[in-house]
């Protein structure tokens, strides 16, 4: 398989600081949203898109600064995956 028939995804997770209040006392308070880039064969279908929703993911049902799983869906088509790396930025 050559590069340009390869997929990619780069994801800059939200960004959490730790404050404090008098009622709750720790908390964590998203200040930057996840970003992320994507190009598919090629051609890049989304760039530096900044997701102003929340991303969830994994066994958290609610957005949280601790790393969770990666789930690719395929919503019951027949879909391949292969060579898929995950590597941490640093």
């Amino acid at each position: 398989m050559t590069k340009s028939r390869m997929g990619r995804i780069l994801l800059s997770a939200a960004v959490f600081a730790v404050g404090t209040t008098f009622l709750i006392g720790t908390v964590r308070v998203k200040t930057k949203n996840a970003i992320i880039t994507v190009k598919h064969n090629g051609v890049v279908i989304h760039d530096k898109l900044e997701l102003k929703k929340l991303t969830p993911g994994g066994s958290f049902d609610k957005e949280v600064p601790e790393p969770g799983a990666i789930y690719l869906q395929d919503h019951g088509d027949p879909v391949v995956y292969r060579n898929i790396w995950i590597v941490e930025k640093k």
